[in-house]
């Protein structure tokens, strides 16, 4: 919200500001942070870990956040194409690679030198991948739900800075509320039942959205859908770094908040991605389909909206703007503007649809996850630490 009134009364620079200031705060309080004990043996900074995940993840997320506008396989306005297609999975693929090679690193550097970027017990054992999925579900949640939203609200709806951050802000009191107060509120609850609870709220919210949206404005279902997304986020928020800890080694659980950030992040491109590519996906091949088949439109425009590599999310005034760019005549652009809105809904719904789907999938995830908290006389089967797994 207050990035927003910034933005509505003193533009982008000074909200960027601001967040810069907020850094600056964050940075000069980290000095108050009590310093660690040194490790008993000396700690060699791994260059070629560093080196390798930097240019794996870099090409993972930014080749995830290209497909929504450089196209997933069909190339939209990508600088350069890779043998006729979209350079963004070839870019996702060449990071994974790179991940790959820095796995195969990290195993020989802890077999050799004891420590790693990425200790095995990461990988090998199932509570800590699931409690990462989790993780990275917080922000596919928050990128794709806020994506769609946001999108919808500002472009379609004509909402300033500050009216969508009150519009949202029944989302963000979901988050706070729930992922602060819930583990003091009920603090022997099962993690593993709460977390898919958690995320068939997530869907329900998702779904609540879908209704919510009309051509050109949106209902009061829309801040309720995106609250209930914001307490399966708080929901999972709660749980999701003691899933994590609580399966690892002492020391590897130190060490495990940069992994569990690495996670927010990719499921942050994720679902902006996904999203994005479905909302444009859907919007061109919807407007296209309904021109080809509208008699009142003239074949030259018909041929000129079927000529069209993609079609982006515009408001009725920038898609009128475009076809007339495009040289179609002003009749049959008043024309196509109601069939714009017809494919700009579905398109928005269906992005609502992607969020939904993928907050489902997430629920594979979650078998191996604990059954009691921290601090329950029958813990997860008294064991201190999970079992690991043969990967």
């Amino acid at each position: 919200m207050i990035c927003g009134l910034l933005v509505d009364h003193l533009g982008w620079r000074a909200a960027f500001a601001a967040i810069a200031g907020l850094c600056i705060v964050i940075f000069s309080g980290s000095f108050l942070v009590p310093t660690p004990a040194k490790p008993e043996r000396k700690v060699v900074f791994d260059l070629p870990g560093v080196v390798l995940t930097v240019i794996g993840l870099f090409s993972v997320i930014l080749g995830f956040l290209k497909v929504s506008s450089w196209g997933l396989f069909t190339p939209f306005n990508a600088p350069f194409t890779v043998m006729g297609l979209s350079p963004a999975p070839f870019l996702v693929l060449f990071g994974l690679i790179v991940l790959a090679i820095m796995l195969k690193w990290e195993r020989h550097r802890e077999a050799t030198t004891g420590s790693a970027l990425i200790p095995l017990s990461f990988l090998a054992t199932p509570q800590v991948r699931n409690g990462l999925y989790l993780t990275a579900f917080i922000f596919l949640a928050y990128g794709s739900g806020i994506f769609v939203t946001v999108s919808f609200v500002q472009v379609v709806a004509g909402l300033n800075g500050i009216e969508t951050g009150l519009l949202i802000l029944p989302f963000a009191l979901g988050v706070v509320v729930f992922s602060l107060g819930l583990p003091i509120v009920w603090k022997n609850a099962n993690p593993k039942r709460m977390c898919q609870s958690a995320l068939l709220i997530g869907t329900l919210g998702s779904v609540l959205c879908i209704f919510g949206f009309g051509p050109s404005d949106f209902s009061m279902i829309v801040p309720v859908g995106m609250c209930l997304i914001g307490v399966s986020m708080g929901i999972v928020s709660a749980y999701s770094s003691y899933i994590v800890t609580s399966a690892l080694p002492a020391r590897d659980a130190q060490q495990s908040g940069g992994v569990q950030a690495t996670s927010r992040n990719v499921g942050q491109a994720i679902g902006v991605a996904v999203c994005g590519m479905v909302m444009l996906t859907a919007v061109t091949m919807t407007v296209q389909d309904m021109a080809s088949h509208d008699a009142s439109l003239s074949q030259d425009t018909q041929q000129k909206v079927a000529n069209l590599s993609v079609i982006p999310y515009l408001s009725d005034t920038g898609f009128s703007t475009l076809m007339l760019d495009q040289g179609v005549n002003q009749k049959d652009v008043t024309e196509l503007n109601q069939v714009y809105k017809t494919a700009r809904l579905k398109a928005t719904r269906a992005g609502m649809v992607a969020t939904a789907v993928m907050t489902l999938l997430f629920l594979f995830g979650t078998r191996n996850l604990p059954v009691r908290a921290r601090g329950s006389d029958d813990a997860a089967g008294e064991e201190p630490r999970a079992k690991k797994s043969k990967i």
